[in-house]
């Protein structure tokens, strides 16, 4: 098949792009895990991150009203088929940027076992990361997602969490997945295949570990989890692999960038159009920005 593409029209102004999905599903986690109050600004509204809140309420006291609150406060608008386009909701300010939402955690400590399964939906990010979240959790708890992410592969998580003490059992190497936490050792782990999710599902349960624990990539991964343990005062060590041990954070403030997949393709029509497009509050983590060098061979060019 041959596609014929030419430029259409022009590109002019200044737009922004909804909050960066990676980092909402981490800065949610731990802000129901901090202790205090927490506030976070654009989180956005789509199916994934949803998903993660509606688990976190299901799993804290405290910040059960909050999150089951926005999580829970559709308007209506149909995203059928799986689809996580982001929609707004009530509360949101008109100008299409959100007002805070408020989470009041009561440390890990506060975690307590689920009434029911935590549904994950389509999202592979909160039920991989919400496994080593649940892991050190002196409870039982079930993860249960939507046919499509039921066949995706979950052994990838489970052996490392298993290594660090935590019982968890998959259907056939996927969801359902029961976990039941306890006492975890910290571990060093080479990972077979890179993997954000599941270098992060260990980090996150690398802070209720005794001793050191390490992960080793192939190739560098997005760092978002490191960058956010880092800010609120992790012991994080970087270089031979990334380690953390035993720690405990507090509540905080914090503002989820713009996502920089969806700033890709406004980019790449700027480009092919030769036009001058400013997009505003863009994340600029250089572990999710190497599509501008390639833009770059191709004569774009681009400022931050």
């Amino acid at each position: 098949m041959r596609v014929r593409v030419e430029p259409g029209a022009s590109l002019r102004g200044i737009t922004q792009v909804p909050g960066d999905k990676s980092i909402a599903h981490r800065w949610l986690i731990l802000a129901a895990t901090g202790r205090g109050p927490s506030s976070l600004l654009e989180v956005p509204t789509s199916l994934d991150v949803r998903s993660t809140a509606s688990c976190l309420a299901l799993i804290t006291d405290k910040a059960r009203p909050s999150l089951h609150a926005w999580a829970t406060n559709d308007p209506g608008s149909a995203e059928g088929h799986g689809s996580t386009w982001n929609v707004r909701v009530e509360g949101e300010a008109v100008s299409g940027r959100s007002v805070p939402l408020e989470v009041e955690g009561e440390g890990r400590a506060g975690l307590v076992e689920p009434a029911a399964a935590l549904d994950c939906g389509n999202s592979g990010t909160a039920m991989r990361l919400l496994m080593g979240l649940v892991a050190s959790g002196r409870f039982r708890c079930e993860l249960r997602g939507d046919p499509s992410l039921s066949g995706r592969p979950m052994e990838r998580v489970a052996v490392p969490l298993r290594a660090m003490g935590a019982e968890i059992e998959t259907t056939s190497g996927h969801a359902p997945i029961e976990v039941l936490g306890g006492a975890l050792q910290g571990i060093e782990l080479a990972m077979p295949h890179p993997s954000a999710q599941v270098k992060s599902a260990v980090l996150l349960a690398g802070l209720d570990a005794d001793g050191r624990t390490v992960v080793h990539e192939l190739a560098q991964t997005r760092d978002h989890t490191e960058r956010a343990l880092l800010a609120l005062g992790a012991p994080i060590e970087t270089g031979n692999g990334v380690a953390v041990r035993r720690f405990q954070h507090e509540g905080f403030s914090a503002r989820v960038p713009g996502d920089t997949s969806s700033a890709a393709f406004l980019v790449a029509a700027a480009a092919a159009t030769g036009s001058a497009l400013t997009i505003v509050d863009v994340g600029l983590n250089p572990t999710r920005t190497r599509f501008l060098d390639v833009m770059a061979r191709m004569w774009a060019r681009t400022s931050a």
